[in-house]
């Protein structure tokens, strides 16, 4: 998804349980999972992007080597492992939110511009996300 540098929530499914939360906050991207039990979090923060201009993000999420990845214009800017007997809250069976948490606090609202969302069953190479970013 390209998106500008704002406070806000990005795309996730945060309605009870809170299965996960994309959004960004003071120029980091942050990526959220619910663990299941004991109200554990896996939370993985980027380093600093780029405020005031266009920006391609990507997180994969690869459950079978137990690992996360966020990209900001195909360069890796964040990466933590986890166990892959690890286990995580399913799908809610509500909607995805673009743009919106689920809370009704304004501060969570990305107020900005998202180009394209794409969400693959698999979790992509560098390669196949640059491919997918194209030229700029």
């Amino acid at each position: 998804t390209w998106v500008r540098d704002q406070l806000a929530a990005i795309y996730g499914d945060w309605h009870y349980p809170w299965q996960f939360l994309l959004s960004i906050e003071n120029q980091k991207i942050i990526f959220h999972r619910h663990q299941n039990g004991n109200e554990k979090w896996f939370s993985l923060g980027s380093a600093n992007v780029t405020s005031d201009t266009w920006i391609h993000v990507a997180v994969t999420w690869d459950h079978v080597i137990g690992a996360v990845r966020i990209f900001a214009d195909g360069k890796e800017i964040g990466y933590r492992s986890f166990k892959p007997e690890a286990t995580f809250y399913g799908l809610t069976g509500k909607l995805y939110q673009i743009g919106n948490d689920g809370h009704t606090t304004k501060d969570h609202q990305f107020n900005g511009s998202i180009m394209d969302l794409y969400v693959f069953g698999a979790a992509l190479t560098a390669h196949q996300i640059n491919k997918l970013r194209g030229e700029l």
